[in-house]
């Protein structure tokens, strides 16, 4: 054994022994705190409204991360005892099953290696389970290491989690399961036909071709579908591979879902007539509203039928929308493309990957509710989520040549007020506007000072600003005498703005030749 495999065994065997002591996550826990008193005090604030928000996952089956749970470093950690896994017995996936280890020490970091991680074959070697790892409730308190204990598929050990793992999986043994459906580490909150929680968007295809009949079993399952008014709106256009037409449709796919398609066996494109008549008045052509709402579904029954035999569907919005409306010939005002579908035969079990990515799924609280759609607390968080990220990102990007040029022209606001016909505050109502409109000026001009400026023009700035605010506050101090007599000289500065400006143009007249002088390049009270 070579000393850089003996390092990277160590390495693994150190980041297993953190998950059981936490020290990342209290370490993460201090940064997070130290951040409050930071100015990126949000991100903490952020975090702990998501882990408030988030507070029940660990009891409802986590969200595993199967590339992670599979990744090379585990592998290394598994040959550092070395693990092996000696399967003695088959174990049925229709059942449930609970593997109790105590104590904790060695035994429980093989347990680790064979049911956490899985680098030692458990998803291989027994196909069809889905394995949880049950610690204690405290490994969930600690920020991101719960994040990266749930990727590895780790639970609450309490009743109402062990429970909710066994109930959702217990629908397994009410149905019979094809053997090429696997359930790939779903778990449903509730009891749903494996048919439906077995239906994936796979891209591993094997590019044999498919008879006629194979085909139109698949769009007379679609035609089944339920329809607005009976209307069954859906058109399919489809080409076989090895055919006159498949390259053209094949030439519609973006590169991108061209490196996986090029092993489907057909391809088809979805559209939905946008207009139906009213049963017995064929005269009359109004608009359907949920044309394409039945498309999606006969998409839907097209793939569950699919997913029945040894067929996968994959459908996809990633191919060229304008060309297929020219290609076809379809009028825009009378019929949508909706999407399209690459269809292909299921690879044999050896050659499929052992653990497919897996779409995460919303819980039904966030689009479920009684008597009304939701719009609490989980939308409003989101709205300002959004809003705020918005707000950081504008901020970071604002050091352009167009907001140097927005705050050169609020320091000359600042520097010019009375003259353009603004006028100087001569009331108490007038003045307290001023103060307000002069120190969100500062404010802004502050925090782009912070942001834009370095060296010695920061220095500069940071200065000007200091003794600009400084004059501010004591003037707009309510009572002050420097207030007072800001105000009473206002009457005056008033009087006299007309012949000012005046002097204005007539001085940059001579000093610039320019008959109509831009305001920004007037010189405040040089007259």
């Amino acid at each position: 054994m070579s000393s850089i495999q003996r390092f990277f065994q160590t390495l693994g065997g150190l980041y297993i022994l953190n998950k059981l002591i936490p020290t990342f996550g209290i370490i993460s826990g201090i940064i997070l705190i130290y951040m409050l008193f930071t100015p990126y005090y949000y991100i903490t604030l952020l975090y702990f409204v998501f882990m408030y928000i988030d507070r029940d996952s660990p009891n409802r089956g986590g969200r595993p991360c199967y590339w992670l749970r599979n990744a090379v470093l585990f592998k290394h950690f598994a040959d550092y005892f070395p693990m092996k896994l000696i399967k003695t017995h088959d174990l049925d996936p229709g059942q449930n099953y609970m593997f109790v280890c105590h104590p904790h020490g060695l035994m429980a970091l093989s347990f680790i290696g064979h049911f956490l991680v899985q680098r030692t074959g458990f998803a291989t070697i027994f196909k069809g389970l889905n394995s949880r790892f049950a610690t204690i409730d405290m490994q969930f308190r600690f920020p991101f290491h719960r994040e990266v204990a749930m990727m590895l598929g780790a639970i609450a050990a309490s009743r109402r989690s062990i429970e909710w793992c066994l109930r959702s999986h217990s629908h397994q043994t009410r149905a019979p399961v094809p053997e090429m459906c696997c359930h790939y580490g779903r778990n449903a909150d509730h009891s749903i036909h494996p048919l439906i929680l077995s239906r994936t968007s796979p891209r591993e295809m094997t590019g044999q071709e498919l008879s006629d009949g194979e085909l139109m079993s698949l769009f007379e399952a679609a035609r089944w579908a339920p329809s607005f008014y009976n209307q069954q709106p859906w058109r399919f256009a489809y080409a076989k591979r090895n055919t006159d037409n498949y390259a053209k449709f094949e030439s519609l796919v973006w590169p991108l879902n061209l490196q996986w398609c090029r092993e489907a066996s057909a391809l088809v494109v979805v559209a939905s007539h946008r207009l139906f008549y009213r049963k017995g008045d064929n005269t009359k052509e109004l608009p359907n509203p949920t044309h394409s709402f039945d498309a999606g579904a006969a998409c839907m029954a097209l793939a569950l039928e699919a997913n029945a035999g040894d067929l996968v569907v994959h459908c996809m919005a990633g191919f060229d929308y304008e060309r297929a409306y020219e290609m076809f010939a379809v009028d825009k005002e009378r019929y949508n493309i909706d999407c399209m579908i690459a269809i292909g035969r299921r690879p044999e079990p050896h050659r499929r990957p052992p653990q497919p990515r897996i779409s995460a799924r919303n819980p039904l609280k966030v689009f479920v509710s009684e008597g009304g759609f939701r719009k609490g607390f989980v939308c409003i968080l989101y709205a300002f989520c959004v809003l705020f990220v918005y707000h950081v990102l504008c901020r970071q990007l604002a050091c352009n040549k167009a907001s140097e040029k927005t705050a050169d022209s609020m320091f000359g606001h600042m520097v010019g007020y009375g003259n353009n016909s603004r006028g100087f505050p001569e009331t108490e109502v007038e003045m307290h506007k001023y103060c307000n409109s002069q120190l969100s000026d500062l404010k802004v001009l502050e925090n782009y000072t912070k942001r834009c400026k370095k060296g010695l023009p920061k220095q500069f700035f940071a200065i000007m600003m200091y003794t600009t605010k400084a004059n501010v506050n004591r003037m707009c101090k309510k009572g002050s005498r420097k207030g007072r007599e800001f105000m009473s000289g206002a009457k005056c500065f008033n009087k006299a703005t007309f012949e000012l400006e005046k002097c204005h143009i007539v001085m940059i007249d001579h000093l610039l030749g320019v008959i109509n002088a831009d305001d920004k390049l007037k010189i405040p009270y040089t007259c």
